[in-house]
């Protein structure tokens, strides 16, 4: 049976990831990309689909820094010397889920499903992970410190990188 805390946090983790996601795109169509000189994975957008470019218009703001290269695993594999930094269990995860919803998604590139599948598997680890962090810091300490230190974690600022396609919950 599941807690009126279990459904209380994760109400509150689904709508920081939609804060996040609205605040990433309203970012992204403000402010105008820094050319940092860093890796960006080799990608044909001249054959995407009016659908694609909606994904890469309200998601896109999350390829960045090591984004691109979780991205450019994930579709490619390990094509360039300065992918093998990054581990292997993230980026294969998402591409099987990809694979297995590509064929659901017809009207999406691999690349676009790639994207969502990636923003989508984390935001249900980071509801996984806040539930599990109450659980955990309720055994050590009281309920209200649990519950304190869980929305801590769940809207604290640097709580983005929890939705981009990187792998700040993989075990590597």
């Amino acid at each position: 049976m599941i807690s009126r805390m279990d459904r209380t946090i994760t109400k509150l983790a689904l709508n920081s990831r939609l804060v996040v996601i609205l605040l990433q795109y309203v970012s992204n169509v403000i402010i105008p990309d820094h050319e940092a000189g860093v890796f960006v994975s080799p990608q044909n957008r001249t054959e995407y689909s009016s659908a694609d470019k909606t994904v890469y218009h309200f998601l896109g703001g999350f390829l960045r820094w090591d984004a691109q290269y979780f991205m450019h695993i994930a579709i490619y594999g390990y094509t360039y010397e300065n992918t093998l930094a990054f581990f292997p269990l993230y980026p294969l995860t998402v591409r099987f889920f990809a694979f297995v919803l590509y064929p659901i998604l017809p009207s999406l590139s691999f690349n676009s499903t790639v994207l969502l599948t990636s923003i989508v598997l984390n935001i249900i680890l980071f509801v996984f992970s806040a539930k599990l962090l109450y659980k955990l810091s309720a055994i050590i300490f009281e309920e209200d410190v649990a519950y304190k230190s869980t929305l801590l974690f769940i809207f604290n600022p640097a709580s983005v990188f929890f939705s981009a396609p990187y792998s700040e919950f993989s075990i590597n």
